[in-house]
C-alpha cells in the first residue's frame, strides 16, 4: 500500500475553524472568556491577532498552525492568554518550540511561506549571480554550516536599499534583485548572504527577545567585516540591526 501524497496528508490532517474555535474556547474559559470565535488566516508571517472585551474574544490564527498537534496548540494558547492577562511566567513551553523547530513543521509550511513571499525566485540562479555559489563558498571557508532545509532566492528588483530578509522559523532567506548584477560587488553580496545565514544559525526566537549582541559576535567571524560595512554605508544599504527582525513576531495584538 503506497503512502498518501504529502499534500493529501496535509489536507486530511488540517484542523478546521470549528475545531480551532473549540480548542481556543477550552483554554479561554479558564481566563474568563465565555464568548469565543477563532479562525485560521493565511498570513505571510507566523502570527496571531485578536480583539477582545472582558468576556468576549475573537482570534485570527496563522494557518501555519492548522496541522499542529492539539496539545501543542493548547500549550501555545495557554501561554498567550497569560500574556493577554499580563501574568508573569509567559515563556512558551518546550513542546511548542520543539514542534515549531521540527523538520515536520518546515516540510509542511516552508513551501506555503515561500509562495507568500512576493516574487521570490524558485531557484538560486539569477541572471548574473547564483546564490548557491555564495552559500557554498561560505561553507567551504568554514564561516557557516550546511543547512539542508535552507531555501534562498531572489526578490524582484524593487526600488529599495534593504538587503533582504530572513525567516529563522521558515528557514527562508530572500536577497534583493538589485544585487543580481555584474556591477554589484561580489564581496558585498557574499557578506550579505553571510549575515542572513548567521542570523539563521541563531535559531527561532519565539519570545522575540533582543539578541543583537549574539548576532554581532557571529559577524565578527567574517574577515574584513568593518570595511565591507563602511562600503555598504557609502552605498546607502540598510544593513544595521538583526536582519528581518520584524518578520518574526510570534503574536501581534490588535
Amino acid at each position: 500500500m503506497h503512502p498518501a501524497p504529502r499534500g493529501r496528508r496535509m489536507t486530511e490532517m488540517c484542523m478546521t475553524n470549528e475545531e480551532l474555535t473549540a480548542v481556543v474556547a477550552k483554554v479561554a474559559r479558564s481566563y474568563g472568556y465565555n464568548d469565543v470565535h477563532a479562525e485560521f488566516q493565511a498570513f505571510k508571517e507566523f502570527r496571531i491577532r485578536w480583539s477582545r472585551t472582558y468576556t468576549w474574544i475573537s482570534m485570527e490564527v496563522s494557518d501555519y498552525l492548522n496541522t499542529a498537534p492539539k496539545r501543542v496548540l493548547h500549550s501555545l494558547l495557554d501561554t498567550l492568554f497569560k500574556k493577554i492577562k499580563g501574568q508573569e511566567d509567559t515563556t512558551y513551553a518546550d513542546e511548542v518550540s520543539d514542534w515549531l523547530c521540527s523538520e515536520e513543521f518546515i516540510e509542511e509550511n516552508q513551501p506555503r511561506y515561500a509562495s507568500r513571499c512576493r516574487g521570490l525566485s524558485k531557484g538560486t540562479a539569477g541572471s548574473s549571480r547564483d546564490l548557491a555559489d555564495c552559500v557554498r563558498k561560505l561553507e567551504e571557508e568554514g564561516l557557516v554550516e550546511h543547512d539542508p532545509a535552507l531555501r534562498i532566492g531572489w526578490e524582484p528588483r524593487y526600488r529599495t536599499r534593504k538587503i533582504g530578509s530572513c525567516s529563522t522559523l521558515m528557514k527562508v532567506v530572500t536577497i534583493p534583485g538589485y544585487m543580481d548584477d555584474e556591477g554589484f560587488p561580489e564581496e558585498i553580496l557574499d557578506y550579505v548572504v553571510f549575515r542572513h545565514l548567521a542570523h539563521m544559525s541563531m535559531g527561532f526566537n519565539p519570545d522575540n527577545s533582543y539578541r543583537g549582541a549574539e548576532f554581532d559576535n557571529l559577524l565578527k567571524k567574517y574577515p574584513g567585516r568593518r570595511e565591507l560595512e563602511k562600503r555598504m554605508s557609502v552605498m546607502n544599504l540598510e544593513y544595521r540591526g538583526v536582519p528581518g527582525a520584524l518578520t518574526h513576531r510570534f503574536t501581534v495584538r490588535r
